[in-house]
């Protein structure tokens, strides 16, 4: 009974919405509005840097066009107010579309992502549904959508497939991070003409110049390691993620027996700072210690270019390696960090997240060290490229705030 009266009261929401926003394409809006999962302060527990990094890499890009007022709708707690006007929307669900009403008002081009936003491989499968109908709000109210380098899948679920697909028929353009989420929206029946594969925003961040010069020599002297506590997050095996927390006690060990130190990477401030803090305990060496709480971007960045060499299993992390020129391996728990792999061919350097052991791991490491110079001159123009592949995000974005507003469908 109390579950069909949450229905109940979600459809009566729902209505008010669809009703307000019919009435919406009344008014023109002046405004840009951008939602993702962005906005957390860096002190924040639930700070993600990856996704901060998205957020300040799609301002930067945003620079060179000479765009509306920004309104910024956060789906986390945090403060951005330097940036613009701001409006928080801390959990998405049927009884806040309504609170949209007066931002769709306001709003010309309306920009979702990045990131992966429609997925329901690590949770998320309830979000689908709220974005498909924050799309048709929009529409309804003949606003322009984009969608911005957005992640897309994987959707395992029919209900998720179902609503990613017509959340993406109602949008104007959609821009994605990778070939392999083109394709799925393809399957989805969304036209190919709508679609155009680009790369993750972060790959606009430029590294910090670095006032030392990258030794040739081939030996590693200090790592980044970058864990996530999957299997927690995913739901899928609450206690799959001690294996992991063992397999990194023992490599540790055998880095510390060689004189090598070690920084665990924390991106986000609650998962992976509590698996990092989990691989410590009981493992007495020296030469370890934890990196990201409470770090901005740019400093992580730093922090990458202070390794001789990272292992990272968050894509961002990955990315981070990348940009900063530290030879980076991969353990792979994710299809977007495999396609990530394999654009850029480190298959060699890369291992799947459930073979992954210590002896895999110091593998993956002794390759990087053998690697290093031949590593840095193979990225360094593939890094570039894919800086210029954003670029049509930024042309992309020109067309739909000039375009009439008759144009949007």
């Amino acid at each position: 009974m109390l579950r069909l009266i949450r229905w109940c009261r979600a459809l009566v929401y729902l209505a008010i919405s669809l009703t307000g926003a019919c009435w919406l394409r009344r008014t023109r809006g002046d405004h840009l509005a951008l939602y993702g999962y962005y906005g957390a302060a860096d002190d924040s527990p639930i700070r993600n840097i990856g996704d901060n990094a998205i957020l300040i890499s799609m301002l930067e890009q945003m620079q060179s066009i000479d765009i509306p007022k920004l309104i910024f709708v956060f789906d986390k707690e945090g403060k951005y107010a330097t940036y613009g006007e701001e409006y928080q929307i801390h959990a998405p669900g049927w009884r806040r579309l309504m609170v949209w009403l007066p931002i769709i008002a306001r709003t010309r081009v309306f920009i979702m992502g990045g990131g992966g936003m429609l997925q329901d491989y690590t949770g998320g499968g309830g979000t689908t549904s709220f974005l498909c109908a924050l799309n048709l709000l929009f529409r309804l109210a003949g606003r322009k959508i984009m969608w911005y380098s957005s992640g897309i899948g994987p959707l395992a679920s029919r209900k998720a497939r179902q609503c990613t697909g017509w959340a993406a028929r109602a949008a104007t353009m959609i821009t994605v991070r990778d070939s392999r989420s083109r394709e799925l929206l393809e399957e989805l029946g969304v036209p190919a003409c709508k679609v155009v594969a680009t790369t993750d925003p972060t790959f606009g961040l430029l590294p910090p110049v670095k006032n030392t010069i990258p030794t040739k020599e081939e030996i590693i002297r200090r790592v980044g390691l970058s864990v996530l506590p999957f299997y927690r997050v995913s739901g899928i095996d609450p206690t799959g993620d001690r294996r992991i927390v063992e397999e990194y006690r023992k490599f540790i060990r055998y880095l510390a027996n060689r004189n090598i130190q070690v920084t665990l990477v924390a991106f986000d401030n609650s998962q992976d700072r509590q698996i990092c803090e989990n691989i410590l305990t009981g493992n007495h060496v020296q030469n370890v210690n934890i990196a990201g709480i409470g770090t901005s971007p740019q400093d992580m960045l730093r922090v990458y270019q202070n390794c001789d060499a990272v292992l990272a299993m968050r894509l961002h992390s990955l990315i981070f390696g990348l940009i900063a020129g530290v030879p980076t391996g991969a353990v792979i728990y994710h299809p977007k960090v495999r396609a990530l792999v394999n654009k850029f061919q480190l298959e060699r350097y890369a291992c799947e997240l459930g073979e992954m052991t210590a002896e895999h791991l110091m593998g993956i490491l002794q390759a990087l060290g053998e690697d290093q110079a031949a590593y840095r001159e193979r990225m360094a123009p593939l890094v570039a490229a894919e800086r210029e592949l954003l670029r049509q995000n930024d042309a992309i974005l020109r067309q739909l705030i000039g375009a009439d507003d008759g144009d949007a469908a």
